[in-house]
């Protein structure tokens, strides 16, 4: 039980990253991102992209 718990942390972790360096590529190049708000699909700008820290 605590090696499928490990597994499922450990894949998180390194989703969250991914998720971090495609959003510093993106604010980097300059290309805005698209998001899901309110029933609808939103361009984000570059300037306004917010990258977390994992």
């Amino acid at each position: 039980m605590y090696a499928i718990f490990l597994i499922k942390v450990k894949a998180e972790m390194a989703l969250k990253e991914a998720v971090a360096e495609a959003l510093a590529e993106h604010k980097r190049r300059g290309n805005p991102i698209a998001v899901w708000r309110n029933g609808k699909a939103v361009w984000i700008p570059p300037e306004e992209i917010v990258v977390p820290e994992v």
